[in-house]
């Protein structure tokens, strides 16, 4: 069985789908959509630095307000009749074969450069889902309760991840980790960005990019910064255009 919090999470995903969107639902619950936001990514607790879990007393709010049965938010509503659809499979017009999954995408992009000037103030909403091979996601152990895709915007990371790619960002790894830098969807001073992160023996935490110009530095968050440092979750995997 499903740990609650999961549960919660991925009913809270299906809510966002059937109300039309993030900041619909958010209007719904009489929330801010930051609120909304924070429980989709498990944002850190600012105290514990734990990823957030949605409590109980919130989750009976939700089901008062969106007049749902008490503990619908704690019950797993994976289970259906053959022939059927989850709200995650369904792309808004046509239903899936059973052969493929669809995956949330997110309407942010990911800066890969020095800023994000098109960042927006208020928590991205969610658009169509991106489609993949079912047993290629079972392969990779991907999830649509803890994968998301993004768009890439900027050139920081060249020739690794070029301007316009679509990545998959795994939200359950939030850590950087081992002596070899990995790519991570980060927040840094309010901006979402895509940065390779290496955990330092000091305990800073090293920011990078793959481009080589001198436009692109490196620059460290101490421990004592590492709020201003939010990682969103660790890319593993792009979607690219050819030329």
């Amino acid at each position: 069985m499903l740990p609650v919090d999961d549960i919660r999470l991925a009913n809270l995903a299906s809510l966002i789908e059937r109300h039309g969107g993030q900041r619909q639902l958010a209007e719904r619950l009489d929330k801010a959509p930051a609120q909304i936001s924070q429980w989709m990514t498990r944002a850190p607790n600012s105290k514990t630095g734990k990823p957030r879990a949605m409590r109980s007393d919130t989750a009976r709010e939700i089901e008062e307000r969106l007049e749902l049965p008490r503990g619908w938010m704690d019950q797993d509503h994976s289970e259906r009749p053959v022939g059927s659809r989850p709200i995650a499979e369904w792309d808004g017009e046509s239903q899936l074969p059973d052969t493929h999954q669809a995956m949330q995408r997110i309407e942010v992009y990911l800066s890969a450069g020095n800023g994000c000037s098109i960042a927006e103030a208020e928590p991205p909403a969610y658009l169509t889902p991106n489609v993949f091979r079912a047993d290629f996601m079972r392969s990779a152990g991907w999830s649509p309760k803890t994968h998301f895709s993004m768009y890439v915007k900027g050139y920081s990371m060249e020739p690794t991840i070029p301007d316009g790619s679509t990545v998959v960002v795994d939200v359950s790894d939030q850590d950087p980790k081992g002596t070899k830098s990995q790519v991570f969807a980060i927040m840094v001073d309010g901006e979402p960005r895509l940065k390779r992160l290496l955990k330092l023996p000091t305990g800073a935490v090293r920011v990078s990019s793959d481009n080589p110009s001198p436009n692109y530095p490196a620059f460290d968050v101490g421990p004592e910064s590492r709020k201003d440092l939010r990682v969103i979750g660790r890319v593993v995997y792009m979607q690219t255009k050819l030329d």
